[in-house]
């Protein structure tokens, strides 16, 4: 049989090493009033990787089969960031977990927690940094001491763009929307937050490093 093997990360041909099949029947008023499981321990003919499949179609009509695989086959495959946190990275791969496993508000807030810990990690201070600075009193107290304030300040301190920090605002009304609202995003949306969470990391932590490695050379 053919399936996605999860070391191979592509469709390939697989031996099927123990079948069951179980059949129920159900209230369906069709001429095949039964459904029918196949429950397979599956072997990868490539890197003989184990997996576990369940395929699910009405009686006489393969064309409807479902096909479950275990371990979940990623939907989404993680990126490296060696020269980011170890927390951030810790951060990440959870994030990317989530994802592919379907937990989409534990992935939303897995992205608005990888910013929190980049302001952590550039010691973005939020209200306290920006009273440094001179600012006058009424100015200050406009300022809350939030998400919303350090993201402008990572700008600010020119580890992103301003452009970058506009986009970077709009994950964290994501984040707000899905933890206080419950309002989860579509999978659209969040995998284009994804892609801005990863090009986030990459820029901060690796082609900063890059860079800085050129001045060096």
């Amino acid at each position: 049989m053919k399936a996605k093997c999860r070391e191979c990360n592509r469709s390939t041909n697989h031996e099927i090493v123990r079948n069951y099949t179980e059949t129920t029947e159900n209230d369906l008023a069709t001429p095949f009033n039964y459904d029918i499981k196949y429950w397979k321990i599956i072997k990868c003919s490539g890197c003989e990787t184990i997996s576990f499949c369940m395929s699910k179609h009405l009686s006489n009509d393969e064309k409807n089969t479902i096909d479950f695989l275990y371990p979940l086959r990623e939907k989404r495959l993680k990126k490296e960031f060696p020269n980011a946190p170890a927390t951030i990275q810790l951060l990440y791969h959870e994030t990317i977990g989530s994802f592919n496993h379907l937990h989409k508000t534990l992935c939303v807030a897995g992205i608005r927690a990888i910013i929190e810990a980049i302001c952590l990690d550039k010691k973005i201070e939020g209200k306290k940094e920006i009273k440094k600075r001179g600012c006058c009193k009424a100015e200050y107290e406009k300022l809350s001491n939030d998400l919303k304030t350090k993201i402008i300040l990572l700008a600010d301190n020119n580890y992103i763009t301003a452009d970058h920090s506009v986009a970077i605002q709009k994950l964290r009304i994501i984040g707000n929307n899905a933890l206080h609202q419950i309002k989860v995003p579509s999978d659209e949306k969040l995998k284009t937050a994804l892609d801005l969470i990863e090009d986030t990391v990459n820029y901060i932590y690796e082609i900063k490093h890059k860079i800085r490695k050129l001045h060096m050379a």
